[in-house]
Formats: C-alpha cells, sequence, structure tokens
C-alpha cells in the first residue's frame, strides 16, 4: 500500500485545484463578450450628452420618495499621480468640502444640512485608482434646492478654492485616513522610522525636514512596496465569495499554515515586517534611539 505524505497530498490537491480553476477559466472566457461588444445598459436609462462633453445617466425611481441621488464621476483618479505626487488625488476631492467659487470654505456642508441632509450618508466622495466620485442626495420638492445641488457639483468639477490654509489643514487628516488605512501596526512601524530619521537629520540648528522626510521615505519603501502587492495578490483569496479562491486559500494556508516556517513569515508578513516573498524582513533594531549618553 502506498502511503502519502501530507506534502505530496497537498501537492496533488493543489495541481487538481489549479487545473479545475484552469477549466472553469476556459469556459468563462468563452462565455464572455467580446471586449469591443458595447456594455448593456438599463432600458429605463436615459443617457446624453452636453456640448461640453460631459455624458450623463438619468434614471427614475420611485422609492425613496421626494430625493435624488446625485453623483458626479470623474473618470481620474491616483492611477494619474506621478511618484512625487502620490494621495494628491485624495488630496483634491477633500479639498471640494473645504471651499469652492459659489461655496467657501464649508458652506456645502452647512447647505446640505440646512436640507436636513447628513455629512457622510448624503454628502461624501471617494477616491480610487481610475475614478473620483462626488455624492449628494437631495430633497426635490423644492426646486432651487435641486439648483444649488446642481451649482455645487458644477463648482466640484472646475471650481475648488484650494485655500493655502485649508489645504494645510486638510493634508493632516487625509495622511491620518492614510495612516488609518494601513492598520496599526504598520502606522506603529512608521512612527517608528520617521523618529530614527528625524535624529539622523538633527542638528544643534534644527531639524532638516525635507531631509527627514527624503530619507524615511527611502527606508520604508522596501516593506511598504511588499506590503501593498502581497495585499492585492492575497486579498481575492480571503474576501471572495466564489468557489475557487477559498478552496487555493485553504490549500496554502491551512496544512502549510501550520508549519513553523510558513507561519512565522506569515506572521510577519501581516505585520508589515516582510519585504520580500521569501527572504527580506526589516530589522527595528536598527532604527532604536541611542542609548542614554552613547555619540549618535
Amino acid at each position: 500500500m502506498t502511503t502519502r505524505t501530507p506534502v505530496r497530498s497537498f501537492l496533488l490537491a493543489l495541481a487538481l485545484a489549479l487545473a479545475s480553476c484552469f477549466a472553469v477559466t476556459q469556459i468563462q472566457v468563452a462565455r464572455a463578450q467580446a471586449l469591443t461588444d458595447a456594455m448593456p445598459t438599463d432600458p429605463q436609462i436615459t443617457i446624453g450628452k452636453f456640448a461640453n462633453g460631459i455624458r450623463y445617466y438619468i434614471r427614475a425611481n420611485k422609492k425613496p420618495e421626494k430625493r435624488a441621488e446625485l453623483r458626479l464621476v470623474i473618470k481620474a483618479g491616483s492611477i494619474l499621480e506621478d511618484d512625487d505626487q502620490q494621495g494628491m488625488a485624495h488630496l483634491v476631492e477633500h479639498m471640494a468640502f473645504n471651499g469652492t467659487k459659489n461655496f467657501p470654505k464649508n458652506k456645502t456642508i452647512e447647505f446640505m444640512e440646512s436640507l436636513g441632509m447628513r455629512f457622510g450618508a448624503d454628502v461624501n466622495a471617494y477616491t480610487s485608482f481610475d475614478e473620483t466620485v462626488y455624492m449628494l442626495t437631495v430633497p426635490t420638492d423644492k426646486p432651487e434646492m435641486m439648483d444649488k445641488a446642481m451649482l455645487i457639483l458644477e463648482d466640484w468639477a472646475h471650481n475648488l478654492s484650494f485655500d493655502a490654509a485649508e489645504t494645510e489643514k486638510e493634508r493632516g487628516v487625509v495622511m491620518e485616513e492614510w495612516r488609518l488605512g494601513q492598520g496599526a501596526n504598520m502606522a506603529l512601524i512608521d512612527a517608528w522610522v520617521l523618529a530614527h530619521c528625524v535624529r539622523m537629520a538633527s542638528t544643534p540648528a534644527g531639524v532638516a525636514w525635507n531631509d527627514a522626510f527624503a530619507r524615511w521615505s527611502d527606508e520604508r519603501r522596501p516593506h511598504l512596496r511588499f506590503y501593498q502587492r502581497s495585499s492585492v495578490a492575497l486579498t481575492p483569496l480571503f474576501q471572495s465569495h466564489g468557489r475557487i479562491a477559498p478552496l487555493l486559500r485553504d490549500l496554502f494556508f491551512g496544512l502549510p499554515g501550520q508549519w513553523s516556517w510558513v507561519h512565522r513569515h506569515s506572521v510577519a508578513a501581516l505585520a508589515g515586517l516582510k519585504t520580500g516573498w521569501l527572504s527580506g524582513r526589516i530589522d527595528l533594531a536598527r532604527y532604536d534611539p541611542p542609548a542614554a549618553g552613547a555619540a549618535t
């Protein structure tokens, strides 16, 4: 009788899963529409285009009553940023709520709240890789309110104020959102490395902040790049509602996850300490502050 080791069983199961995944993919490709085919749309949607090139989509809904959901969708996002512009698309989105030509400072939010709308639930926006979307929910029982809402959308499209003081204030808000999005551990690592870089850039005359931030950007690049790439690769396995992805997840992180080497590297990756798939790890001790009395 042939006895299979756990490793051989795992490899066999993995091969079968990959073969099944390949077969499913071929069927999906065969059934998929050609890329040149027009995307089907709801026949109840009215589609048109203004003289300035803006395309509009209108659909009537009976529920909720006396409410209009407005969206301004801009086909531009963070993918258009250069390396030295990272985060700017998100900052621009935030600045839409900090002053425009016709709604200075926080007047946009004040106007919407005067209608009984709430910031966040009825007034919001988001930035993704390839689009920026602004959202409004407004009552339709007063035509003049709809006119003002459309004026807000127009201002968001091309009339942002970018007041210097408001921009500086909002930059801190965007940075905090970014840090929270990374998770607590990545934020703590960033803070630890930044403290080290500030110490290295300190002189009797003060801190050379440009040098400190430049060094911080270089120091954090390897582990941040790996963290982002591993998140892109692994997130579908853990959040998929399909059948194949969860099967692969269980194969990769079930039995192998019990092996000490895999477990150790998995924990390091989740903690944001890894800089490569098979090797590479941050040496946090290198960023420890010098002992009392030690020369820097």
